[in-house]
């Protein structure tokens, strides 16, 4: 058997040790024909898959990593193993152009660093005991969560563990939201609203879904009790108002799965 098969079949089996997929199923998940893998398990194929197969293989494997249905185990599989394992030897009529080549580099750097760099989103938030599903942002970080590779580059990126019940079903309590409080918030959007009450002098953060925003209120929505809520907006410095009004200080938007994942 030569070297380029030998390469294959290691790290299909590999492949098929990180999803839990048998040949078949793995091969039709990477677009495949559905014997493409199992002939060359079985010593049937004459050839080795091309490099855009292995190609598809690779996403697939990742797109499993990616899925909440990855182990920790498969997880650290594929990062000690199949990213940094040997790439198939090809023969020369098999070479991939050297942008294939780029992409597939990058793509793996990226999975990597996600795997191996260290927790760099903070999470801020703090259970205050709120019924209406409040809790405290304050400069203490309670944890920190891996950056999904989207974000990488964006500062200020911050996390926050919803607690209460307002808006189940939309947030549960414990559920994990990443904030960008960058990103202009529009109508219909999930938000974190940080408050403060001059009078008591409180200092509270709400999850709610927005309603509109100016210059003078912000007006939310949320699910239980199915409530709309008005926040005035400062005008000027509100820690040195008098006011009793609890005022808006900072509207920051609740980033969506698919703004976590880039789309």
């Amino acid at each position: 058997m030569t070297k380029p098969e030998e390469i294959a079949i290691a790290r299909i089996k590999l492949a098929m040790r990180i999803t839990g997929l048998d040949a078949t199923p793995l091969a039709r998940s990477a677009g495949m024909a559905g014997t493409t893998l199992s002939r060359l398990l079985s010593g049937k194929a004459t050839s080795v898959p091309s490099t855009r197969s292995m190609m598809k293989l690779d996403e697939a494997v990742a797109q499993h990593v990616k899925s909440n249905q990855a182990t920790p185990e498969q997880i650290a599989l594929y990062e000690k193993e199949y990213i940094k394992g040997a790439r198939v030897t090809l023969s020369d009529s098999q070479q991939p152009d050297p942008s294939e080549i780029e992409t597939t580099a990058i793509e793996r750097s990226f999975f990597s660093d996600y795997f191996s760099d260290p927790r760099t989103i903070p999470v801020l938030g703090t259970a205050a005991g709120s019924a209406l599903g409040a809790f405290e942002i304050g400069s203490e970080v309670i944890d920190h969560v891996r950056r999904p590779p989207a974000l990488a580059g964006i500062k200020d990126i911050y996390g926050i563990y919803v607690v209460g019940e307002s808006m189940v079903p939309e947030h549960n309590p414990g559920d994990l939201r990443i904030i960008h409080p960058h990103r202009p918030a529009r109508p219909g959007d999930s938000v974190i609203i940080q408050t403060y009450n001059a009078a008591t002098d409180t200092r509270e953060a709400f999850i709610k879904r927005l309603i509109s925003m100016n210059s003078h209120q912000v007006v939310c929505y949320q699910h239980n009790p199915h409530l709309e809520i008005s926040y005035t907006r400062p005008n000027g410095d509100p820690y040195s108002n008098d006011s009793t009004a609890t005022y808006a200080t900072q509207v920051h938007k609740v980033l969506t799965v698919n703004e976590l994942h880039g789309f």
